[in-house]
C-alpha cells in the first residue's frame, strides 16, 4: 500500500497509475468531503498532448470532451504577434496522430472526472486526513505512518504500515516538513516568482474577437492577460502583474473585482477590453487573487525518510506561463506510480525516478522564469527591445526544452497505452 497525501491532480494521477498496474494506494485528502473532492487552487488549465494520452491510458473517460481543443499558443503585444507555438506542428514533430489534442479545461471539471475515475476504481480516499508522522521501520524499507483525521472533539488518530509515501499536498507541503531535511522544510527552497495575478472564468460574447482555439497571452508594460478557452462559450482568464513582494489579497470579491478593473482600465487590446466589460457587467463573484511561488528542491526524494517522494506543486510548483504545471503534475503521478509498481525496492525506484526527472524539470522551471521575466518586464520597449523580446519568446516557445517536455509527456503516455 502506498500512502498519497493530497487529493488534487497529482495525487489522483499517482493513485490511478498505481491502480492501473495492480498496485494499491490510499489517498488522504485534507479537505472535507464534497461531491467530488476538495476545492483546489486552479480555475482553468491546459493539458498537453501527452497529459491527455496519459489520462486516457489511466481510464479517465472522455478526456477529449472535457474542454476545448487548442491549435496554438500566441503572445501578442499592441496588436502584433510576438511569438507563437503551433500545437499541431509540435504533434507532427512528435509523431502523434493527426489532430492529437491540446486541451483548455476548467480545473473543476478536470478534478471531477479524475475524482470520479478514482472512486470507480474503488481507491480509498480518506477525507479531512493528513499524515501526522512518517517514520522508517528499522531493518525494513517500510514506513510507519500516523494518520490524523478530523479536528477538535472529532479528531481521530490511526497508524498504517506503508510501502512508500507520496506527497502531493501542494507548495506548503506537510509531507515535505515531515520527511525532508530541515533546510528544505524551513521553506528556504520556496521562491517567489515576482508577480501576482487575478483569475476567473468569464462568459465570452460572440463579438468579443477572442480566438477560441488558442491559448493567448496579451502583454503590456509589466502586465499580461492569459486567455484559455475552456468551453465553446467560456474562457479562463488570468490577469498578471509585476510585484516586488506578495501582499495579502482583499477578502471581498467585490473589492477584488474593482481593483482588477481599475488596474487594467487602460489596457487597449480588444480581447482584453471584451473580457473586462463582461466582468464589469456580470459583477462576477468568483475572482481569486494569488502570488505564485515556485519550489526549487534539490531532490524529490527524502534523504532522511526513504521511501518518501514529492510530486506536483509540492516538488516543483511551476510559474503558470506555458500551461505545463498541470501536465507535469499528471506526468509526475503516472511516472511515479509506474516506477513503484515496476520495482521490488521502493527506495531504489524513487531514487531512480527522481534522478531521471531532476534536470529536465529544472530546465523547464528556468525557462518559465525567463519567459515570465520577459512578459512582465516594465521597461519601456522601443523597436529594438520589442524585436529582442519577440526573439527570446519565440525561441523559448519553439526551443528544444519545451518540445522535449511535450515529447516526454507523449512517450510515457504512449508507453502506458501500449502496456494496457
Amino acid at each position: 500500500m502506498v500512502g498519497v497525501a493530497g487529493g488534487g491532480v497529482a495525487g489522483l494521477a499517482t493513485a490511478l497509475a498505481l491502480a492501473a498496474r495492480g498496485g494499491e494506494a490510499m489517498v488522504l485528502d485534507a479537505a472535507p468531503h464534497s461531491s467530488y473532492g476538495s476545492e483546489y487552487a486552479g480555475v482553468g488549465t491546459v493539458l498537453s498532448h501527452g497529459a491527455v494520452a496519459q489520462l486516457e491510458a489511466l481510464g479517465v473517460p472522455d478526456v477529449d470532451k472535457q474542454g476545448v481543443a487548442l491549435d496554438r499558443m500566441v503572445v501578442y503585444r499592441k496588436g502584433s504577434v510576438l511569438a507563437e507555438l503551433d500545437y499541431h506542428a509540435a504533434a507532427v514533430r512528435l509523431g502523434l496522430p493527426a489532430g492529437a489534442p491540446v486541451l483548455g479545461v476548467s480545473s473543476r471539471v478536470l478534478h471531477e472526472v479524475m475524482w470520479n475515475a478514482a472512486v470507480a476504481r474503488k481507491i480509498p480516499i480518506v477525507h479531512e486526513a493528513t499524515f501526522g508522522a512518517i517514520d522508517p521501520i528499522s531493518e525494513s524499507e517500510a514506513l510507519l505512518a500516523r494518520i490524523d483525521r478530523g479536528k477538535g472533539a472529532a479528531a481521530q488518530t490511526s497508524q498504517a504500515i506503508l510501502q512508500a509515501v507520496v506527497g502531493a499536498d501542494g507548495v506548503g507541503s506537510k509531507t515535505r516538513e515531515l520527511a525532508f531535511a530541515d533546510k528544505e522544510a524551513s521553506g528556504e527552497k520556496i521562491l517567489y516568482g515576482g508577480w501576482g495575478y487575478w483569475h476567473t472564468i468569464v462568459d465570452v460574447p460572440e463579438a468579443a474577437g477572442i480566438d477560441m482555439s488558442a491559448l493567448s497571452h496579451v502583454i503590456d508594460n509589466g502586465r499580461a492577460v492569459r486567455i484559455v478557452p475552456v468551453s465553446p462559450t467560456k474562457a479562463y482568464v488570468m490577469f498578471t502583474f509585476a510585484a516586488k513582494s506578495p501582499k495579502p489579497p482583499p477578502l471581498s470579491h467585490e473589492v477584488r473585482r474593482k481593483q482588477l478593473l481599475a488596474a487594467y482600465e487602460d489596457f487597449e487590446a480588444p480581447q482584453v477590453r471584451a473580457v473586462l466589460d463582461e466582468l464589469d457587467a456580470s459583477k462576477s463573484e468568483f475572482i481569486q487573487m494569488r502570488y505564485p511561488p515556485h519550489v526549487a528542491l534539490e531532490t524529490y526524494t527524502s534523504p532522511t525518510r526513504a521511501p518518501v517522494a514529492l510530486v506536483g506543486s509540492a516538488a516543483h510548483a511551476m510559474l503558470p506561463v506555458f500551461g505545463l504545471g498541470t501536465s507535469l503534475a499528471i506526468d509526475d503521478g503516472v511516472s511515479i506510480g509506474a516506477a513503484l509498481c515496476d520495482s521490488d525496492s521502493a527506495t531504489a525506484a524513487l531514487r531512480t525516478w527522481s534522478q531521471q526527472r531532476h534536470d529536465y524539470i529544472r530546465e523547464l522551471q528556468a525557462l518559465a522564469l525567463n519567459v515570465s521575466s520577459q512578459i512582465h518586464s516594465t521597461a519601456d520597449k522601443g523597436w529594438l527591445q520589442t524585436k529582442m523580446m519577440s526573439f527570446v519568446l519565440q525561441r523559448s516557445l519553439s526551443g528544444s526544452v519545451l518540445t522535449d517536455a511535450y515529447d516526454r509527456f507523449h512517450r510515457f503516455g504512449a508507453a502506458v497505452v501500449g502496456e494496457r
